[in-house]
């Protein structure tokens, strides 16, 4: 059974009334069913998960660090990755010996019969090499030339051409 509404133009505060009268009987007898304290607790437990829900989505996210090798007990480390190079020489060479700038030792060979050309590996990558190679006839070329080539894991290559008229002894500052 519909109800009509009835407008009165003079007193507005009747027609307010009867637009929330009429809302209020919406149910299909005119009362509201369920316990006053149900309704109560569903409102605050709808409010709480949307509360959490709300701070999840805002809270900022924290990465957490993976454990470095060989941090985690029972976990062997890695051995440093090793650099490659090649070295190509103008003239045959009978030692060549590569050095940090602390002195350290990176690379060192003498050659029975002299070499042109020269592959190795160091074990890391210094801030700079120094480079020293003594030919098997200084005398023999007006100029030197010592062309060094590093390779770094998941780098692009590095070159360096070193020249001297006599024995190359010269320090590369790597970029």
């Amino acid at each position: 059974m519909a109800r009509v509404l009835h407008m009165d133009a003079r007193d507005p505060m009747k027609n307010l009334s009867s637009s929330l009268h009429c809302v209020a009987i919406s149910g299909m007898d005119g009362r509201v069913r369920g316990s006053p304290v149900m309704r109560v607790l569903l409102v605050v437990v709808g409010l709480a998960i949307t509360a959490l829900l709300l701070r999840q989505l805002t809270q900022p996210r924290i990465d957490v660090a993976k454990p470095a090798a060989g941090s985690v007990p029972g976990q062997n480390a890695q051995p440093p990755e090793q650099i490659s190079f090649a070295l190509y020489l103008s003239a045959p060479a009978r030692q060549v010996s590569m050095k940090d700038p602390t002195g350290a030792l990176l690379f060192e060979k003498d050659y029975a019969n002299p070499v042109a050309e020269v592959h190795g590996h160091i074990g890391t990558r210094p801030s700079a090499i120094l480079l020293a190679v003594h030919w098997q006839q200084p005398a023999s070329s007006p100029r030197y030339f010592a062309k060094l080539q590093l390779d770094p894991p998941g780098r692009d290559s590095l070159t360096h051409v070193f020249d001297s008229t006599t024995h190359i002894d010269d320090i590369w500052e790597l970029p």
